[in-house]
C-alpha cells in the first residue's frame, strides 16, 4: 500500500470515529432507507450511467447525521459500491451571535466488475483515473474542517466559515490528494417555520486554481409534505450547463416517509467526478432511537377555547404566538403572573405552532412540552387538543 493510502486508512476511521460515537449515547432517530434510480456517491469516480439501487442506515438528531449506504447493482458491468458518511456540528451561543464548528468525514469503497477503458475524470480537469483494461476499483477518504461564527437577528441568520477539506483516494492502482482551502458566507431568511430562504457562496482554493461558487436554496413545509430546491452557478468557469437540485419528502405514516430527489453536478473542484444528472425515489423507515416526546395537551381547554402557556423565564420581554391554529400570523401572548398564555377557539385536533420573541426570533424553549425539530433548522412544538 502506498503512503498516501495508508495515511488515509489512518485517517478515515479517526475521524469518523470521532463523529459517530458519541452521537450513539443519545441517538435520537434510526432509519432504514431504500432508494431506486440513477443512484451515486459523492465519491464515486465513475459516475452513474446505469440504474442502481441503493439501501441504507441512517441515524439523525440535531446536531449530528450518520449514513451507511450501499449501492445495489442492476446489471453485472454496474460496480458494487459502499460509502460511510457522517458530519457533526458543535455550537455555543451568546445572545444573537454564535460560533460554531463544522466536522464531516467520507469513506468510500468501490469494487468494479469489469474492465474499462480509459476514462477522464472530470473533464474540466482532465485527469485520467483508468488504463485499458484495468478495472476501477479502489477507496477513498475524506475529511472537512469548518471553523466559523455568525449572527442571528430575528428571522435573518448570516455566518461565515473558513477552514479546510482534503481527499485522498487510490482507484485503479492511481492514488490521488488533493487539499483545498473552503471560504464560505450563507444568509438566511425564515419568515415562518414553514419556509426558509438561503443565499450561500463559496470559494475553493486548491494550489494555484480557485472556483467560486453562487448559489439560492428554498426549503417549504406544509404539514406531513416537504419540498426543497437549490439553484447556482460556477462564477468564474464556463460549463455546459448550471448546477441544481430538487427533493421532496411525504410523510406517509409516523415511521415511514417517502422521497424524491434530482440533481445536475457540473463541476467538482476537490473530489475532481465527473459532471452528471442523478435522481432517485424511496422511502424511510424510522425503526428506533429516541422518539418526539409526547404532544402536549393545552393548559386549558373549554367550550372549544384553548390556553396555551409560556413560562416568563422563557422569554426575555413580550411574546407573540403563531401555528396552525392562527395561519401562522403571529399574535400577542398575554401576561398572565409569572407565565404568558394566549387563548383561542380551536377545534379538536394536533396543531404544531412556535413563539415569536420581542426581537422576532422563532423559538421553542428546549425542554418545552412537545419540542420536535420543523425539517429546516429551527423548531416547533405539537399541541394536542382532545375532544
Amino acid at each position: 500500500m502506498n503512503t498516501a493510502a495508508m495515511r488515509s486508512a489512518r485517517f478515515a476511521p479517526l475521524l469518523l470515529a470521532f463523529l459517530v460515537v458519541p452521537s450513539l449515547a443519545a441517538a435520537q432517530e434510526w432509519s432504514v432507507e431504500a432508494h431506486a434510480g440513477r443512484v451515486r456517491s459523492a465519491l464515486d469516480p465513475s459516475g452513474v450511467s446505469d440504474a442502481t439501487a441503493m439501501l441504507g442506515l441512517r441515524y439523525d438528531d440535531l446536531t449530528t447525521g450518520i449514513r451507511l449506504s450501499a449501492g445495489i447493482p442492476t446489471r453485472s458491468e454496474v460496480p458494487l459500491w459502499g460509502a460511510l458518511s457522517a458530519a457533526r456540528r458543535l455550537e455555543a451561543r451568546a445572545g444573537a451571535f454564535f460560533a460554531g464548528l463544522d466536522l464531516a468525514g467520507h469513506g468510500f469503497l468501490l469494487h468494479d466488475r469489469s474492465d474499462r477503458t480509459i476514462i477522464d475524470r472530470g473533464g474540466l480537469f482532465g485527469r485520467p483515473i483508468e488504463r485499458p483494461g484495468t478495472p476501477i476499483s479502489g477507496f477513498a477518504v475524506a475529511g472537512q474542517f469548518l471553523p466559523g461564527a455568525g449572527v442571528q437577528a430575528g428571522p435573518v441568520r448570516a455566518q461565515v466559515r473558513g477552514g479546510v477539506s482534503h481527499y485522498e483516494s487510490d482507484f485503479a492502482r492511481q492514488p490521488f490528494d488533493r487539499t483545498a482551502l473552503i471560504t464560505d458566507a450563507k444568509v438566511g431568511f425564515t419568515p415562518t417555520t414553514a419556509f426558509r430562504i438561503t443565499t450561500s457562496a463559496r470559494r475553493y482554493a486548491v494550489e494555484d486554481s480557485a472556483w467560486t461558487y453562487a448559489g439560492v436554496t428554498a426549503i417549504a413545509a406544509h404539514q406531513r409534505l416537504s419540498a426543497w430546491g437549490t439553484i447556482g452557478d460556477w462564477l468564474n468557469v464556463e460549463t455546459e450547463s448550471m448546477p441544481w437540485a430538487v427533493g421532496a419528502a411525504l410523510r406517509v405514516h409516523d415511521r415511514v416517509t417517502i422521497t424524491t430527489s434530482a440533481r445536475n453536478d457540473v463541476l467538482d473542484p476537490l473530489y475532481l467526478t465527473p459532471p452528471q444528472t442523478s435522481w432517485s425515489l424511496g422511502a424511510s423507515v424510522r425503526i428506533g432511537g429516541r422518539t418526539t416526546p409526547a404532544a402536549p395537551v393545552p393548559a386549558a381547554y373549554s367550550n372549544g377555547v384553548a390556553t396555551i402557556r409560556l413560562e416568563h423565564a422563557h422569554a426575555n420581554g413580550a411574546v407573540k404566538i403563531a401555528g396552525d391554529f392562527n395561519s401562522w400570523k403571529p399574535e400577542p401572548m398575554q401576561r398572565a403572573g409569572d407565565a404568558w398564555t394566549y387563548s383561542a377557539r380551536i377545534a379538536p385536533g394536533v396543531y404544531n405552532y412556535a413563539f415569536v420573541s420581542e426581537a422576532g426570533e422563532w423559538f421553542v424553549p428546549e425542554k418545552y412540552p412537545g419540542r420536535k425539530p420543523d425539517g429546516m433548522g429551527g423548531f416547533v412544538a405539537v399541541l394536542v387538543v382532545q375532544p
